[in-house]
């Protein structure tokens, strides 16, 4: 939904418990409630945690509405309505105070059916490449090319493939219907944001974020071909392609129909699918007629699904396993953009 910071209700102190009983709002964070009546309690899980996520993110410039702070990282993403793996990120911004960091507690969120769990608020003072800002819902955020450079510096290299790569299929309009112009536009995209960060080429992990912006693709339609792609490029970092010819919306013509692999190994001819969701019986012929016809043409068809992305190592084993029964070379992942997947950083695509 349209979320605004005008929909948020602020209360001090002495407003009456009974009060805000009777309104049926939901504490946010201190002050900040959200109207019950906006949350449909028959909605996803998913769908709950992340309005929950995004007034939080509104939350600092309701309070704060004269100067509302520059949100930046994946609290920023959800203003923009982008993909996150995170999906109850802390709520950051950037602050010129001289004052250090600063954490605010931001509780457990009770609904009716689940309980969204607790996060933190918090500033940043790294060096901003850019001073430009997007107003959005009432809220201000760093620009994307500024989100996409964080992303990349300070998150996991897996969430920042996520966030990078759905910040570069907004700023490229990407429409494999038309993928020569949607090629170029992430190409620029792409080249715009390399120059903001070589502005600053001796901050702190810069060599990382060279090679996540160089991994993400504005083709990517969800946070599970973003991790995927991930992941084939660093098991394939050491071989002699070095990942460069994973292909994501590789068109493929058989007999007369075109279809996009979410990423092709093209000298293969391998395609590595992502189901993210469950094949219903409608889609079922759908799906194994298409899987037939590329067969059938010379591809080699290997899928993943989505509960896979639960436990990201075995995901990874099982990758360099079917790319080497398939032909392909590929070994534990290295390169720049490769970093362990701490449990709690696997969680979090599915934890709210």
């Amino acid at each position: 939904m349209e979320l605004t910071t005008h929909d948020l209700v602020l209360l001090d102190r002495q407003t009456p418990t009974r009060l805000r009983k009777f309104e049926q709002l939901i504490r946010i964070r201190r002050g900040v409630y959200l109207p019950a009546a906006l949350l449909n309690p028959h909605e996803s899980p998913w769908v709950l945690a992340r309005l929950v996520a995004l007034a939080r993110s509104l939350a600092p410039a309701a309070i704060n509405a004269n100067e509302p702070p520059a949100l930046t990282l994946e609290s920023a993403l959800i203003i923009h309505d982008l993909p996150t793996w995170n999906r109850i990120p802390p709520v950051t911004y950037r602050t010129s105070s001289s004052n250090g960091t600063a954490r605010t507690h931001l509780p457990e969120v009770p609904l009716s059916s689940i309980i969204i769990r607790a996060s933190t608020e918090r500033t940043s003072r790294a060096v901003a490449t850019t001073t430009e800002t997007v107003a959005r819902r009432g809220a201000v955020t760093a620009s994307l090319p500024q989100i996409a450079i964080d992303c990349a510096r300070f998150l996991h290299p897996l969430a920042a493939v996520v966030a990078t790569s759905g910040i570069l299929r907004r700023l490229s309009e990407f429409d494999r219907r038309d993928l020569t112009a949607s090629r170029e536009g992430e190409s620029a995209a792409k080249a715009h944001i390399a120059a903001l960060l070589e502005q600053h080429p001796h901050l702190p992990h810069t060599h990382r974020a060279r090679a996540v912006i160089d991994i993400a693709s504005g083709g990517i339609e969800s946070p599970g071909e973003a991790a995927i792609l991930w992941i084939l490029k660093t098991v394939l970092w050491n071989t002699a392609s070095g990942g460069a010819n994973v292909v994501v919306q590789q068109p493929v013509a058989v007999d007369g129909e075109t279809f996009f692999g979410d990423a092709c190994l093209v000298a293969e001819r391998v395609i590595v699918e992502f189901d993210g969701y469950k094949k219903v019986t409608s889609r079922e012929r759908h799906f194994v007629e298409r899987q037939r016809k590329l067969t059938r043409a010379g591809w080699r068809i290997m899928r993943i699904e989505l509960d896979q992305l639960r436990d990201i190592n075995t995901l990874i084993t099982y990758v360099i396993q079917e790319l080497r029964s398939l032909g392909a070379s590929a070994g534990y992942p290295k390169g720049p953009a490769w970093q362990e997947v701490p449990h709690d950083v696997a969680a979090q695509f599915f934890a709210y």
